[in-house]
């Protein structure tokens, strides 16, 4: 373990980054809320940036990273300045830590990771059905079909299909483009 440890801070002085525990960090963008409360935008934006965060949880979780085609950068507050989608999938799917940049850079709102919040955030995400993986998606919408709700689109369970053009309206791309695409859903 001695050497692993080594290993670890000689990778973290090469790029720079920092392992930091995903529970002490706090969101510079309030995406909680925006998840929570459906009333900011039309039903297509809102529908979208659910999708978006589905797909980017589902990525997440069947990679075992985050998208890295951006800096995921937290102020020396624990507050992220960059990458607050991912690190709020991150939490959700309760990884420990993430590596990090530090930076001194100042976050517009500081939104904590709050565990009461957290059933209500799985449950507008579905997380549960999401994380049983594609069979258990599809039965989901169909018995949401069946029981007079709508089905959610295909894109939601895919982690190939959903990326945001800016800050509030998602939109699907080509799986090539997730990583990037998430990125720049952060700024």
């Amino acid at each position: 373990l001695e050497g692993a440890g080594r290993r670890a801070q000689a990778d973290e002085q090469m790029d720079g980054r920092e392992e930091l525990p995903v529970n002490a960090l706090a969101l510079g963008e309030d995406h909680i809320s925006d998840l929570l409360d459906q009333s900011w935008g039309s039903p297509d934006e809102v529908r979208a940036n659910v999708e978006y965060m589905r797909a980017l949880v589902e990525h997440m979780h069947s990679s075992g990273r985050a998208p890295d085609a951006e800096r995921l950068e937290v102020n020396r507050q624990c507050v992220v300045t960059g990458g607050n989608h991912r690190v709020l999938a991150a939490w959700l799917l309760r990884w420990p830590s993430l590596r990090c940049f530090r930076c001194d850079h100042v976050a517009g709102w500081r939104v904590p990771l709050d565990e009461q919040k957290r059933s209500a955030l799985e449950a507008a995400l579905d997380l549960k059905a999401l994380l049983a993986g594609p069979a258990a998606s599809d039965a989901a919408a169909r018995a949401s079909t069946s029981a007079g709700g709508s089905a959610p689109s295909s894109t939601a369970s895919s982690p190939t299909s959903a990326a945001t053009d800016g800050a509030a309206s998602p939109s699907s791309v080509a799986s090539s483009d997730l990583d990037s695409a998430a990125s720049s859903a952060e700024d």
